[in-house]
C-alpha cells in the first residue's frame, strides 16, 4: 500500500536506497535481470516519491492549493513506471475521466460504486492480491 509522505521537501525529489536487490537490479533477488513473477518488477524494492498532482501541473489553476502539502506518496519502482507510462503527468480527476472514457465506455457507476464504499473495495483488492500470490506458489510447486 502507499505511505503518504508529509514532511517531504518542497519538489520531493528523494529516491529511496534500494534494498535485496541482485546484481542487475530488478528486485528479484537473483540478479540475472530476469523474473519469473511479474509481481516482482511492480513490486520493485526500491520505494520512490511519486507526486500525487505532477510537479509540472502544480502551478496550474485547481492545483495551487497542493503545492507544499501531502502531494507525495511512496511507490515501488516498477509500479511508479508502468504508472507514468499510462497515465504520464495526467492530474487525479483526469486520470478518473480516462478511465471512464476510454477503460470503462462512459460507465461512471463504477466511480460512484468506489466512492461508496472505499473500504470494501480495498479490503477485494488486498484479497485478489494474496489469492494471486497463493495461485503463483501453488502452481509453482506442481
Amino acid at each position: 500500500m502507499a505511505k503518504t509522505i508529509r514532511n517531504g521537501d518542497k519538489n520531493g525529489h528523494r529516491t529511496k536506497a534500494p534494498t535485496g536487490k541482485g546484481k542487475n537490479g530488478n528486485g528479484n533477488g537473483n540478479g540475472n535481470g530476469k523474473s519469473g513473477n511479474p509481481d516482482l518488477i511492480l513490486e520493485d524494492a526500491a520505494p520512490t516519491d511519486h507526486h500525487i498532482v505532477p510537479s509540472s501541473r502544480m502551478h496550474e489553476d485547481g492545483y495551487k492549493e497542493f503545492i507544499g502539502r501531502n502531494n507525495l506518496t511512496e511507490v515501488p519502482n516498477g509500479k511508479h513506471i508502468s504508472f507514468h507510462r499510462l497515465f504520464f503527468n495526467l492530474t487525479p480527476p483526469e486520470i478518473i475521466a480516462l478511465l471512464v472514457d476510454e477503460f470503462w465506455d462512459g460507465q461512471i457507476h463504477w466511480v460512484k460504486s468506489y466512492l461508496d464504499s472505499p473500504e470494501y473495495y480495498s479490503e477485494e483488492k488486498e484479497k485478489r492480491k494474496q489469492l494471486r500470490k497463493n495461485n503463483g506458489k501453488s502452481a509453482r510447486q506442481k
